[in-house]
């Protein structure tokens, strides 16, 4: 298990049938995240990141050859 702190910025758009809208945000990034080798060559990890006006979800894998 691990923590995430930091500054972020997130600039975003958004288009839609009433119209279009883009915004940029900056201000405090914060999160936890785990990571898990099942095999020496193999981790598996998951972190979720509370950033401005936005929250992320990562999932991830990978494999050394």
């Amino acid at each position: 298990l691990y923590g995430v702190a930091g500054l972020a910025r997130v600039a975003y758009s958004v288009d839609g049938w009433q119209g279009n809208a883009s915004a940029t945000e900056s201000g405090i990034a914060l999160g936890i995240g785990a990571q898990y080798h099942p095999a020496p060559e193999v981790t598996l990890s998951a972190e979720f990141l509370m950033l401005p006006e936005v929250e992320a979800l990562s999932l991830g894998i990978s494999h050394k050859l």
